[in-house]
Parts: structure tokens; sequence; C-alpha cells
């Protein structure tokens, strides 16, 4: 039996609202969340941003693709990180290492880059971690 596309796995769903509660128990900056799977898809959000029909997920996914192909193009290896900062804060998005997933975490302007880049970095290895074994 094939398995549903990865956002409509419970267990998945599940185990990446856990990673983003600790990410906001984590850091009290975080002001919106949200894993989405590779084709734009969420999969687990926290926060109070409102989004209209799905564009964020959509706009993550793409800037994802976007900087693994420069990235691949420049031959510089895998796609980390991408940093957005604005005046008002700053927003990361990280592959979850290994699955068809991305973090894409909204900080605001209380909280240092370095320190935005840890955890979501914790963040996103915790959920790799525990969902490595529940994929296949």
């Amino acid at each position: 039996m094939k398995k549903p596309p990865v956002h409509q796995q419970q267990n998945v769903r599940d185990l990446c609202a856990t990673a983003l509660v600790k990410l906001k128990a984590s850091c009290s900056s975080l002001t919106f969340a949200v894993v989405v799977s590779d084709d734009g898809f969420d999969v687990a959000l926290i926060g109070d941003h409102v989004q209209q029909g799905g564009r964020l997920g959509s706009m993550t996914s793409s800037m994802q693709a976007l900087g693994d192909a420069v990235t691949r193009e420049m031959k510089l290896g895998d796609c980390d990180h991408i940093l957005l900062e604005t005046k008002t804060g700053h927003i990361i998005q990280r592959r979850i290492a290994g699955l068809p997933l991305v973090l894409c975490a909204v900080f605001d302007h209380h909280e240092t880059v370095g320190r935005a880049i840890f955890a979501t970095n914790d963040c996103a290895s915790f959920a790799a971690e525990n969902l490595r074994n529940g994929m296949a």
C-alpha cells in the first residue's frame, strides 16, 4: 500500500508540531513558524500569522528550491538555510535534513540572528531525528 503524501501523514504532522512547540519554548521572540512539504503544503504551524490560501507554504518551498539550485550551480553543496532580514525581524528557513520538509520561522527584532539560526537548527535536527525512522 502506498503511503499518503508527507503532509497528510498524522505522525509527521504531530512530530513537526512538537518540534515547533519546542522552538517557541526556546525563543519567545518567535512570532510564527511553519513546516511545509517540498511541494508547498503545510504540515504544522504555530503562531498567529493569518495565511491567505497557504501562500507562505508555496513561497517557502519555492525559495528552498531556488536556494538549492543556486548552491548547486555555485558548487557550494547543499543549502543549509536561507535568511531574510528586515528592520522588524528575521525569517529563517531551513531544510529538515534528509526529508522533503522545510521549516520557516519568523522572529521579531528582539532575537539575534545567531540565536535564531541556532534555534532553528535545533528544531530541524529534532524533527529529522524523530521522523527519519517513521518515513520510508
